[in-house]
Formats: structure tokens, C-alpha cells, sequence
């Protein structure tokens, strides 16, 4: 069945779709009066509908169906520093599909990239449009929240208290990620950094275990920038049900 984003929950059960996602539903697809369709809001509740009538100002759903998400407190957030080319929008659409709650890009010393507040706006929004399409195809019924790039110092200042925080570093050699997920509590949200294609040096490690995170490695194994967040994103799927 279809699936199209809804920005905001309805507040009734009739339905106004406009916009890229009526254009997408009348001139791509071409669905007609009478086909069900999915529409999700983002928030975790997906609603099942019908198509009852396309007009100028969009196109009309009847809702009958809600679908609530189930409660839990375990939420995933990656702090993702900024990668050069196209790896960037690959991470977001991937993160995505396996469930990431909040992406929060940021620029390290060794970050190719540089870009302005604007440049900074524009991919945020761009990005929020490569995880839309995600939800869509994949049927993760969570929007992720994609924060605006900003520097490591404010990235790590946002984390907050309530995950445990972990930093992937190539050069840690006396802790395993496995070994802190194997110690994680079950319903304990999880902070994961993922560092450039350069990785950290020492002091941004070091600043970052001032603001309370731990650093792990992932085995002998150099991992590239883009597969880190991939693989880990992964295991924990894994190991808290949501994949297998």
C-alpha cells in the first residue's frame, strides 16, 4: 500500500493532502477515488485511508484506520560529523531506515566540508527530504529529527544526560562497543559520535569525555567514515529487536 508523509496528525478523519505529496499522489501515481492509501505522521502513528476525492486545492482522504506506535523509551541519536560529497545524504537516508531517532550533524578540525548558516539551512532542509522518502520506501514509521550543522563543542553541549554516550574512535583499544552494549540497559536511549573521514584527534576525544562520553572501538577492523554509522546503527537494531 502507498505511504505519504503528513506533516502534522489530523485533527478529524477527513483528510486534506496538498502540496508534493498530492502531486505525487495525482500526477505521478495517478491514484483514483476509492484507492487506499497509508499516510504516517512522523510522530511514530501511521493512518490507513481511501482516497475520496482529488481537487484543485489537493486531494481528499478518509481516514479509518489508526495505528498508534509502541511505547519505549529506547531512542537512538547520532551525532554525525559532516562528510564530504554525497556520503552525507547516503547516511541520513540509511540512518533513517534503521530506525534513528535524531541526527545531529556537526563540523570537527578535520571536517572537508565548510558551510554558512545558509549553505547549513539548505542542507538541513534537503536532508529532512532525503528521510521522508526513507520513511516512505522502508515502512520505519519514525521521522528522524535532523538538527542544522553546527561546531563539535555545541553538538556535544546538546547531548544532555539522559543516554549513554559513546564516542566511535579508531585509536581506542581498551573498549569494545560490544562490551557496552552487552552492559546497556535495556530501555536506555543511546548517543553515538561518528567522527570524518580523518577521524578525531585527541583533544576533540578528550573534550568530548568532559561532556561524559565514553570512546569505543569497533574491533581491528579501519571502517570508513560512512559504513561506521551504518554498522552500528545495525548492532543496535539488532540487539533491541527492531531488526532480526
Amino acid at each position: 500500500m502507498r505511504r505519504f508523509y503528513l506533516e502534522n496528525p489530523p485533527i478529524s478523519d477527513i483528510v486534506l493532502l496538498n502540496g508534493v505529496e498530492a502531486r505525487h499522489i495525482t500526477r505521478v501515481l495517478r491514484l483514483k477515488r476509492g484507492d487506499e492509501m497509508v499516510l504516517f505522521d512522523g510522530a511514530g502513528t501511521a493512518y490507513c485511508g481511501v482516497l475520496t476525492e482529488s481537487h484543485a486545492d489537493g486531494v481528499t482522504v478518509q481516514i479509518r484506520d489508526t495505528f498508534k506506535p509502541k511505547s519505549s523509551a529506547s531512542q537512538t541519536v547520532l551525532m554525525q560529523a559532516v562528510l564530504k560529497s554525497q556520503k552525507m545524504d547516503f547516511i541520513v537516508q540509511k540512518s533513517t531506515e534503521l530506525g534513528c531517532a535524531r541526527i545531529i550533524p556537526f563540523f570537527s578540525s578535520r571536517c572537508i566540508p565548510r558551510w554558512d548558516a545558509d549553505k547549513g539551512a539548505q542542507k538541513q532542509h534537503h536532508w529532512q527530504q532525503i528521510a521522508i522518502a526513507a520513511v516512505k520506501q522502508s515502512g520505519v514509521r519514525r521521522l528522524p529529527i535532523i538538527d542544522q550543522p553546527c561546531n563539535f563543542e555545541t553538538a556535544l553541549a546538546s547531548a544532555g544526560d539522559i543516554y549513554l554516550k559513546v564516542l566511535l574512535w579508531e585509536d581506542e583499544q581498551s573498549a569494545s562497543f560490544g562490551a557496552l552494549m552487552r552492559e546497556k540497559k535495556p530501555d536506555q536511549a543511546i548517543l553515538l559520535i561518528v567522527g570524518p573521514e580523518g577521524g578525531f584527534s585527541e583533544a576533540e576525544v578528550e573534550l568530548a569525555r568532559r561532556y561524559g562520553f565514553c570512546s569505543a572501538g569497533l574491533g581491528k577492523t579501519i571502517l570508513r567514515a560512512e559504513t561506521v554509522p551504518l554498522t552500528v546503527l545495525s548492532i543496535i537494531g539488532y540487539e533491541t529487536g527492531f531488526i532480526g
